[in-house]
């Protein structure tokens, strides 16, 4: 099949008999007037008629098919691939490459990364285009949102592909990064209906990427419309504005070898009990998840407080389980600390690492106040040995009133005390409750 883009512009082609007319009126406007030396012009055009008329005729003709072909070069013709004139059409070609970015191809297998396979991949797809030619290409890397990182020359994609190492910390929004496609193939296509394109699609085939089932709230890709309830998926409309655009998305697959691979991931950090103050131990739980379909022994957990790597802890993980691994943490020093875990062994980074910020509080001054006498000199100045011990272990109670009274108050020291809390015993009963300092 054939056809014009601008078929409306043909009507250019009547401009091709402007040289047939000009030269019609010309003729009649010469008159033929006898004179004496006539005879020997007339002798001299009989001899050279024939290639003066022949010189015309093609002077006519080159005048005419100019404006002939200048009209059917602005309607702009086009021939499908089964049309007879296809080998004639240019032979540039015009590549679009998408390169799956997202968290997952960062999976290794040997040596390489799935994402390291996709950039050697898209290399040597580049250069089989020649500039010499007019070959383009588009190259975009896709995760969440699609990126346009070289439009034009194939040594412009080239010098972007050695600056990108690694992928992207989210997943791939494979919908979105077709309707960037699409809306190439609309731009390239014009009004003759198909696109020239050549897409290739680089990924490691993840199943959510490819799923066709309609989203709750789906990401719309750009120039798509949202589905009415109960129709198509982005997905698959997407794929059928291609389709009707005559292009086809060819896709590559670079991930790893294995159906289900092996994964592990950090699920959670955090403390097991309360933080009461420096100097005192405090559990830190690590959670790790097992995504594969084997149960994964000896998985070393590493846990990092400041900075400072602490003892590895092995642990156990069933299949799609998970395990804690448990740390003893002492801080010295009040303040907020940071908590890093990491996972080592593990073929998927992205997940591997987790940290957090624990706030230790500082230490609280509290002064204990004995409301009566007691037998001995250390019960008298320092309180009971139950307040003492609540004391040192520096464990903060709620204020129950503004003061306490009591038979008879006495201060240890006759100095104002620089306590945050004072805490007083009974006369009779030795109960203690804890009061602002007034």
């Amino acid at each position: 099949m054939g056809g014009f883009v601008n078929a409306g512009l043909l009507a250019g082609l009547a401009l091709a008999s402007v040289p047939l007319i000009i030269h019609l009126l010309n003729r009649q406007r010469h008159k033929p007037m006898p004179w004496a030396a006539m005879r020997f012009v007339q002798a001299a055009w009989k001899k050279t008629r024939r290639r003066v008329e022949m010189e015309n005729l093609l002077l006519l003709l080159l005048r005419m098919a100019v404006l002939a072909l200048l009209a059917l070069a602005v309607a702009r013709p086009f021939s499908g691939s089964k049309s007879p004139l296809a080998g004639l059409t240019e032979s540039r070609r015009d590549l679009v490459l998408l390169v799956d970015s997202s968290a997952s191809m960062g999976w290794r297998e040997g040596v390489e990364t799935s994402f390291e396979r996709a950039l050697g991949r898209a290399r040597d797809l580049v250069h089989q285009l020649e500039a010499s030619r007019g070959d383009r290409v588009r190259l975009l890397l896709c995760a969440g949102d699609p990126r346009l990182v070289s439009w034009t020359t194939p040594e412009q994609a080239l010098s972007v592909l050695d600056t990108v190492t690694t992928p992207a910390d989210e997943g791939l929004d494979l919908a979105r990064a077709l309707g960037e496609v699409l809306r190439f193939a609309k731009e390239d296509a014009g009004g003759a209906g198909a696109s020239t394109l050549e897409v290739r699609l680089l990924t490691d085939l993840q199943r959510r990427s490819f799923d066709f089932e309609v989203p709750a709230e789906p990401a719309r890709a750009p120039g798509v419309p949202a589905p009415a309830p109960g129709g198509k998926a982005p997905l698959d409309e997407v794929l059928g504005a291609l389709a009707d655009l005559s292009v086809r998305v060819l896709v590559e697959d670079l991930g790893p070898s294995a159906t289900e691979p092996q994964n592990l991931g950090i699920a959670s950090l955090k403390p097991l009990s309360p933080v009461y103050g420096a100097g005192l131990p405090c559990d830190v739980g690590v959670e790790v998840w097992n995504h594969g379909a084997l149960a994964k022994s000896g998985v070393r957990v590493v846990l990092e407080v400041d900075g400072e790597r602490r003892p590895v802890e092995l642990v156990d993980v069933p299949a799609r389980g998970h395990a804690q691994a448990l740390f003893q943490v002492v801080f010295e020093l009040p303040g907020e600390h940071v908590l890093t875990a990491r996972l080592e062994g593990d073929r998927l980074p992205v997940d591997d690492v987790r940290s957090e910020v624990l706030a230790v509080p500082p230490p609280i001054s509290v002064l204990l106040v004995n409301g009566a006498p007691g037998a001995t000199l250390e019960e008298d100045s320092g309180g009971t040995p139950a307040l003492r011990t609540r004391a040192r272990a520096g464990r903060r109670h709620e204020p129950r009133s503004r003061r306490s009274s009591c038979a008879s108050r006495r201060r240890t020291s006759s100095a104002r005390p620089t306590s945050r809390t004072v805490v007083s015993t009974s006369c009779g009963s030795r109960t203690w409750r804890t009061c602002p300092r007034p």
